[in-house]
């Protein structure tokens, strides 16, 4: 687990506001997602199945501060059932969730999305082949 200041210090030139928000997010998904690692990565906070650090395939979700805004990135979220129609983004994979305040997060279905993308099946056929895919390097590059 990630010290605050690391996440401060990720999000340094970024609006405190929006950095207070991924603190208050990322406690509130420490109340329901199971064991997970965490690292600042590609200048985001990002989360991964506890042992599984070794590409973006292998994350939960992650932070990104761009454009005065907090979005929650599901990085193979193009996999989740989302009948709400949550996520938002046209890449291969990734979807995002725009967070604007901490309720944005608490409405319903985020947390289902977000246990989903804990329990994809990691051994499985994507998995196996996105490393040597062009998928694979869209993903890399999308995110």
């Amino acid at each position: 687990m990630l010290h605050e200041t690391d996440i401060r210090t990720c999000f340094a030139n970024k609006p405190t506001h929006l950095v207070d928000l991924v603190l208050q997010v990322r406690e509130q998904l420490q109340t329901f997602l199971p064991d997970h690692d965490e690292e600042v990565r590609w200048g985001r906070l990002v989360l991964y199945v506890p042992g599984a650090k070794t590409s973006v395939k292998d994350s939960i979700c992650s932070f990104s501060i761009t454009k005065n805004r907090l979005e929650f990135i599901l990085h193979l979220g193009s996999l989740l059932d989302d009948p709400l129609k949550l996520l938002k983004g046209d890449f291969r994979y990734k979807r995002i969730i725009i967070l604007k305040k901490l309720e944005d997060f608490s409405r319903e279905g985020v947390q289902n999305l977000v246990m989903q993308s804990y329990h994809l099946d990691r051994q499985g056929p994507l998995y196996e082949q996105l490393p040597s895919s062009e998928a694979y390097s869209e993903l890399k590059r999308g995110i």
